[in-house]
């Protein structure tokens, strides 16, 4: 890739367009870019990488800095590139975001990122995507390969030469794209910490499952478990022990069950006789509980008896007690109607009370609608000049704010005359500097031309031979031939000065000019400011004064003012007076809004009155109707109401109860007491049939109890009952060492179980961490008395090599075969990361060390070497791209002459091949050396510029 045209435009220090014709500087060789420290060089190369991806060159640099500080609103920040490439020739554009003026309205908008490339053929691709993508497969390199091949930087190198095995690795991994061996490494070191976590927990439960294991206090294998739970067993011997306790306690549980066996059919026939025993006892028992309930049973049947017969005299009552019954319900349809008529009285009385309670609300109302309508009809008599009011002060007001603005006007005049004021002081300051350095050249000059006519008569002696005639006077004697002077000024130097002079004279002339130019304009305006001040503050004297200087300006050619003093005092005056006037007319102006504010409010709430009016009068007519009609029902409801009163009061007359509720609570009564007559007779008689059915019942149960006892064995029960004691508690201590025994055995085989299943699982475990923990170590540089380098580090140095091996083709020539760059293969200790190590070979004295005891001007050289180096490597691993076009950045400064020499001669090693180099440096030593030249150049405003010297 090599640029022919580069246009940039307000981009960096560059404020307008700039066109760098690339192509003028052919296609090989050396060629400086120079200027002064801040011009711009460095952006030359910034404004290329731009356009092809979009970035900077240096990692200080970024696109939002692009856009130029000195550009002016309108012009547009971009760059483009015309570039040879597999000799077809490309055009690309592109410019980075940034804020310009909005085409439409005013305001800046914001001017986003695009670009575009045209191919050879004519088709252009647009969008940022697909033109970046499109630079990618053209190259065939990315951008950070690009600023590495194509650009070696001050500084940025340095880092490299000196930096130790583990900064490289991450300059490394960058270029050659080594982090996946990186992930494999941290891939291999996880495994081995998941495998070892895997084993350590395998091996703990296994011995938390040996502590499980389970023997009697006396068991003679018990010394045996102890030394198995401390770990003084081996795992065989372990699970012999197991097979052992397991086997023995088996053999005894099988013994105890039989034991027990034994015991529960003992108990069976013990149990057997206990119960014949306890039968004969309850027996014996129920028959002494039925004598006793006997003897108490008779007298209670006796009373019973009496009781049924009191029950059946009250049976008597209930006839009586049916005929009052009936008595009461013939008189029930009567109570009925008198509640009828008291529900009908209140009801009538209810709403007579409630629309009485309504034509006084509407009477009520009616007074307050009379009384709001002659409110509301005084306020708008009173509102009645409100609009005219309102015109009045609108007009008030806005005369008023003219005259505001007539002062406002006049102070901005006044204050446009102090600013002219403060130029005609600037242009007189200006005139006596420029007068003072005429005067100082016109004297120059004097003294120039008379040395030169002094030295003229001089040299004309010097020709003078006695005899021949003077060529001014003609005389043949010479008595007293002038002497020639030293230091006599050239004809070229006495035109030179007379140029100086006569410039100087013109520039006192414009600065006089532009002087008198602003006393004339300062004059009018005075005269103007003192006229419209005069009339608009009511200043006669300052009016008549601005009259007649006018006048007076008419009849002659210079225009003639008041001095300066008196005019300053004129203007004082005027500006007091202003400030004044201008606090009154605010005030003035506050007033009278707040009073049209008022005013306002005025007229809505009259045009609201209007609207009122009307319609409370309406109100108050509609209220007249529904006031007659509540009248009329009001006299029917208190007739119907005074004859349901008379009826109500003929009917209570015949009732013997004070209600119908009364008079049926009474009928309840009463059926109550028949029904309980009833019930207490029904009662008597059941309680007294149940005791005699049940003593008779008794009587039967006795005589049965008493043959069953007569027939049955006699048993001691308390001696069975101690038997039996004996016999449980021997089979209790049987069954709980049976269990205790059972429980163990079962321990111990799920303590087997386990142990068999986790011992194959940690042998696996222990073999695959044997592995992987090697494998691991190795790759990441653990391995214990060994070199410690990494796997992503071992492949780094088959770069590292080849890099200083390039690197050294042009060290060995940089530094006249002195110094020779080498990988140190052994670290300094086997505890830190090593591999990427670099030290210097010194030839003139075989010695090795390292590359931080070169001088300033040999780390130079060497970082200058190593960049080289880098640069071909990173082009032969991108596969063999040819980069045409290189850039070196600054750095010889540190070099002396010789070295410089040597450097030079490097440099234009690298331009065989059709490749051009450019140096970017203000060194003068390169300026003598290399013709082909692009100059920056940056003013103090405006921005920097490029020119071509070939």
């Amino acid at each position: 890739m090599r640029p022919l045209q580069l246009t940039i435009s307000a981009f960096g220090p560059y404020a307008g367009k700039i066109e760098v014709p690339m192509a003028k500087l052919g296609k090989n060789g050396l060629y400086l870019i120079t200027g002064a420290t801040g011009a711009g060089k460095t952006t030359i190369f910034d404004a290329i990488c731009f356009a092809l991806y979009g970035e900077a060159s240096g990692t200080n640099r970024d696109a939002s800095m692009f856009r130029s500080k000195y550009a002016k609103a309108d012009t547009p920040t971009e760059v483009i590139m015309t570039f040879l490439h597999g000799a077809k020739e490309y055009c690309i554009r592109r410019n980075p975001e940034y804020m310009r003026p909005a085409k439409k309205g005013e305001g800046m908008t914001k001017e986003l990122a695009n670009a575009q490339l045209q191919y050879p053929d004519g088709h252009v691709i647009t969008k940022l995507r697909d033109v970046n993508a499109a630079i990618v497969e053209l190259l065939s390199i990315n951008y950070e390969q690009f600023a590495q091949i194509a650009m070696i930087s001050q500084g940025e190198f340095l880092k490299l030469l000196l930096a130790d095995t583990k900064s490289r690795q991450q300059i490394f991994r960058e270029l050659f794209k080594t982090s996946y061996y990186q992930i494999l490494q941290y891939r291999l070191e996880d495994a081995r910490k998941e495998v070892y976590i895997q084993t350590e927990t395998a091996k703990n439960s296994v011995t938390q499952y040996i502590a499980g294991i389970a023997a009697g206090e006396d068991d003679v294998l018990a010394p045996e478990v102890d030394k198995a739970k401390k770990g003084l067993m081996t795992m065989g011997d372990t699970l012999l022990l197991l097979e052992q306790l397991l086997h023995q306690d088996m053999e005894q549980e099988g013994t105890l069950k039989k034991e027990i066996e034994t015991f529960d059919h003992e108990l069976e026939e013990v149990n057997k006789k206990i119960g014949k025993a306890q039968e004969n006892d309850k027996l014996k028992s129920a028959l002494e509980a039925a004598k006793l309930e006997l003897q108490t049973g008779i007298p209670r049947l006796t009373r019973l008896g009496e009781v049924l017969n009191k029950e059946k005299d009250n049976l008597k009552q209930k006839e009586e007690l049916s005929k009052q019954i009936a008595a009461i319900e013939t008189q029930i349809p009567d109570y009925e109607s008198h509640d009828q008529l008291t529900l009908a009285i209140q009801t009538i009385t209810e709403k007579i009370t409630k629309e009485k309670q309504e034509l006084s609300d509407k009477e009520k109302s009616l007074g307050k609608q009379e009384e709001r309508l002659t409110a509301y009809q005084a306020e708008v008599q009173s509102l009645k000049n409100a609009g005219a009011t309102h015109e009045k002060m609108l007009h008030e007001l806005s005369l008023i704010e003219k005259r505001e603005e007539e002062l406002q006007s006049l102070r901005e005049d006044i204050e446009k005359q102090k600013n002219t004021e403060r130029q005609l002081s600037q242009a007189r300051h200006q005139y006596v500097l420029d007068n003072t350095e005429y005067l100082q050249k016109k004297a120059e000059q004097e003294k120039l031309e008379q040395a030169y006519r002094d030295g003229q008569a001089g040299v004309l002696a010097a020709s003078l031979i006695e005899g021949a005639a003077c060529p001014v006077c003609g005389s043949v004697s010479h008595p007293k031939p002038a002497h020639l002077l030293q230091n006599v000024p050239s004809k070229e130097e006495l035109e030179q000065s007379k140029k100086l002079a006569e410039k100087a004279q013109n520039v006192v002339n414009e600065a006089s000019m532009k002087a008198g130019s602003l006393q004339s304009v300062l004059l009018e305006k005075e005269q103007e400011i003192i006229k419209k001040a005069g009339k608009l503050l009511g200043m006669e004297s300052l009016t008549k004064a601005g009259e007649g200087s006018l006048q007076e300006n008419e009849n002659s050619q210079k225009p003639k003012s008041l001095p300066e003093k008196e005019m300053g005092q004129e203007l004082q005056q005027i500006e007091t007076s202003l400030l004044g006037e201008s606090t009154a007319a605010k005030i003035k102006i506050k007033d009278l809004t707040e009073q049209i504010t008022r005013e306002k409010s005025k007229i809505s709430r009259k045009e609201q009155l209007e609207n009122i009016i009307p319609q409370t009068e309406k109100e108050k007519n509609n209220l007249s109707e529904p006031m007659a009609k509540l009248q009329t029902n009001l006299s029917a409801m208190q007739a119907t109401l005074d004859a349901n009163l008379l009826q109500q009061k003929t009917l209570k007359e015949k009732l013997h109860f004070e209600s119908g509720r009364a008079a049926l609570q009474k009928k309840c009564d009463l059926e109550k007491l028949v029904e309980l007559i009833q019930k207490t007779y029904e009662k008597a008689q059941c309680e007294y049939n149940d005791w005699d059915k049940k003593l008779t019942s008794i009587r039967g149960q006795m005589k049965g109890y008493e043959e069953t006892i007569s027939k049955a064995d006699r048993i001691d029960l308390s001696k069975e009952m101690l038997l039996k004691e004996n016999l449980t508690a021997q089979r209790e201590a049987k069954n709980n060492c049976k269990e205790q025994m059972h429980a163990r055995v079962l321990s111990n085989k799920e303590v087997h179980l386990h142990i068999m299943d986790k011992a194959e699982e940690l042998a696996e475990q222990e073999e695959k961490l044997s592995w992987i923990m090697n494998l691991a170590n190795t790759a990441n540089g653990k391995l214990a008395g060994k070199e410690k380098i990494m796997l992503e580090t071992y492949i780094q140095t088959t770069y590292f090599e080849r890099i200083i091996e390039r690197a050294n083709l042009r060290l060995m020539k940089m530094s006249g075969a002195q110094y020779e760059l080498k990988r140190m293969e052994e670290a300094s200790n086997v505890r830190s990361q090593s591999g990427l190590e670099l030290a210097v070979v010194d030839h003139y004295n075989g010695s090795d060390r390292s590359v931080k005891s070169l001088s300033g001007g040999e780390q130079f050289m060497a970082s200058l070497s190593l960049a080289l180096g880098l640069s071909d490597e990173v082009q032969s691993c991108a596969g063999g791209v040819q980069i045409d076009t290189m850039f070196v950045d600054e750095g010889f400064g540190t070099l002396d002459l010789d070295k410089l020499d040597m450097v030079y001669g490097a440099l234009a090693s690298l331009t065989e091949g059709n490749r051009l180099v450019g140096v970017i440096s203000h060194v003068k030593e390169l300026k003598e050396k290399i013709d082909r030249q692009i100059i920056v150049t940056k003013e103090k405003s405006g921005g920097s510029f490029v020119k071509l010297q070939l």
